[in-house]
């Protein structure tokens, strides 16, 4: 948590109402300048409350992880909810395949006020389950607040990568990855919440693109054998994001930058011409292509 007095005290009613409730509560409060802590002592003895100097998520993830005393662990940032059923159902998942140290659920994003649904599930599609190393250099697709780990785990291969400002917990799964398939339930179990304050910066963006590269040159590095052939691809992928990014935020030439390297990275995925063509065109011209491909794309279904 860190200045999260606004939204904590749903998080963790969300938390309390699980159908399973044997866990323990652990709030690492990052340096919080607020009434975070104020809010969370309300709760009592039900929760285990640690206040630490502000030095990031990965940081405070660490601090958790090495305080929790259960034989699971499992995130939640305090912004956002767990689905009533989400800690029954993941366990039993585990309980009933003993060689799994991991696993992970679906997500729905919602509005910062309310519950109105912004963004529905995606189809799951089947490279989601078992050994995911290749597919998750190429995307990462793990919700944050879903996963649960085995604790055991991080005695295994680490903790999360303090040095890693952003994108720490794509790092950690795809180290999990390497050395441990995963089961994927389909259906979500958590909710992750869009306000302004998860929304990157510019500046915010080219630091996850330096560390998103790091990432997989390290992970490659590490297992060559598997993902030296992706890593063109892993690379276009990183830079096609961020672009993308940067053309929401109207950055037509920052975008057009990244859209380069893409295709420099990977000529033969022809969308990242497509989106390098489009950052010479206005916003309210791009706005009518979508709108009109997504008008014939309904009348062909």
């Amino acid at each position: 948590a860190f200045n999260a007095e606004k939204y904590i005290s749903e998080t963790l009613d969300s938390v309390f109402s699980q159908t399973f409730k044997n866990f323990e509560v652990i709030v690492v409060d990052d340096g919080s300048t607020d009434n975070t802590g104020e809010v969370v002592k309300l709760y009592n003895r039900e929760v285990k409350y640690i206040y630490k100097k502000n030095g990031g998520s990965a940081t405070a993830r660490n601090v958790g992880i090495k305080a929790a005393r259960g034989e699971y662990v499992a995130f939640l940032d305090a912004d956002d909810l767990w689905i009533e059923n989400k800690l029954e159902e993941q366990l039993k998942v585990l309980e009933n395949n003993t060689d799994l140290v991991w696993t992970y659920t679906n997500v729905v994003m919602f509005g910062e006020e309310n519950k109105n649904i912004l963004y529905r599930p995606r189809t799951a599609r089947k490279f989601l389950n078992g050994d995911i190393l290749q597919h998750l250099l190429l995307e990462d697709f793990i919700p944050s607040p879903t996963p649960i780990l085995k604790r055991s785990v991080f005695d295994e291969i680490g903790y999360f990568d303090e040095t890693l400002m952003r994108s720490e917990d794509w790092d950690l799964w795809i180290r999990i990855a390497e050395k441990h398939p995963v089961y994927y339930t389909k259906y979500p179990l958590a909710m992750y919440r869009s306000h302004p304050f998860n929304k990157s910066s510019i500046s915010d963006l080219q630091v996850t693109l330096k560390n998103r590269v790091r990432i997989i040159e390290n992970a490659v590095k590490r297992a060559p054998e598997r993902l030296l052939n992706l890593k063109a691809k892993a690379l276009a992928n990183v830079f096609f994001g961020i672009g993308k990014f940067m053309l929401k935020r109207g950055d037509h030439s920052g975008a057009r930058g990244m859209f380069f390297e893409a295709m420099c990275k990977n000529i033969w995925d022809a969308k990242f011409f497509g989106y390098w063509t489009g950052t010479f065109f206005s916003r309210k011209f791009l706005k009518q292509i979508i709108e009109l491909r997504k008008a014939i794309k309904n009348t062909m279904t």
